[in-house]
């Protein structure tokens, strides 16, 4: 059975999703697109990079998650 959330949990919902829970401002949907370039340019180990530095400042951003795995795939370490 689901517990009921308090409001004020629910409100504070777009702030976790934003990525506030990292350290520094939010990555935005620019910088993400940026490393996803350099991915798909093949500088797959500036990407790896880009993606791991992002996700300190949002860890629970999945596109990043994503990235940081195809990378490590590209570079035969997953």
């Amino acid at each position: 059975m689901l517990s009921q959330a308090s409001p004020s949990r629910i409100k504070n919902l777009p702030e976790a999703l934003a990525g506030n829970r990292g350290h520094g401002a939010p990555v935005s949907q620019s910088e993400v697109t940026a490393a996803v370039t350099l991915f798909r340019e093949g500088r797959i180990s500036d990407a790896l990079y880009q993606a791991q530095s992002l996700a300190k400042r949002s860890p629970d951003l999945v596109p990043l998650l994503d990235l940081q795995g195809a990378c490590l795939k590209a570079q035969g370490d997953l």
